[in-house]
């Protein structure tokens, strides 16, 4: 049995400069003790930056593809998302040049609602044609798009399943 895994650790380059952007203002509030508009600015956005980074931190998940589901684990909030492969509609894989890739997988919830959860990608380029392949016997309805269009892997999949 074949199984993959992922993860969304993309998120800590953004959480780390939420951090520091967060430090540099607090630092130049600090350091301004007599100006109450630039520290009242100062605060709301260092509030700004704390709720994005709340946020992010409850994004942060580990990610496992078995037999019949997928698994979406949240580190934080210790919530467990099961997705059914009956009920993925798409999985979009954005080439990245100078970051790791990424794959987006929308999904329908309760036939309504259409989701989508954003992880590293589960394979590298050359063994993502086989991911494909794994992942088409679980619901060959499964729409693949790539980002940037021109991409290499683009042509191979067509090659592949077209």
């Amino acid at each position: 049995m074949k199984e993959y895994t992922s993860n969304t650790y993309y998120l800590i380059d953004k959480l780390f400069y939420l951090l520091v952007f967060s430090g540099l203002i607090g630092y130049f509030v600090y350091s301004l003790d007599n100006n109450n508009k630039i520290q009242i600015a100062g605060i709301v956005i260092i509030s700004i930056f704390l709720i994005l980074f709340i946020r992010l931190t409850t994004k942060l998940a580990s990610i496992k593809f078995t037999e019949s589901k997928i698994t979406v684990k949240y580190l934080i909030t210790r919530k467990v998302l099961q997705i059914y492969y009956s009920s993925i509609i798409e999985i979009q894989y954005i080439s990245g040049y100078q970051i790791s890739s990424l794959n987006i997988i929308k999904y329908k919830s309760d036939n309504i609602a259409i989701n989508k959860v954003k992880l590293t990608s589960v394979v590298s380029q050359d063994k993502y044609i086989e991911f494909a392949k794994w992942i088409k016997n679980k619901n060959n309805k499964i729409e693949f798009k790539f980002f940037p269009p021109d991409l290499k892997l683009k042509s191979e999949f067509n090659k592949e399943f077209k």
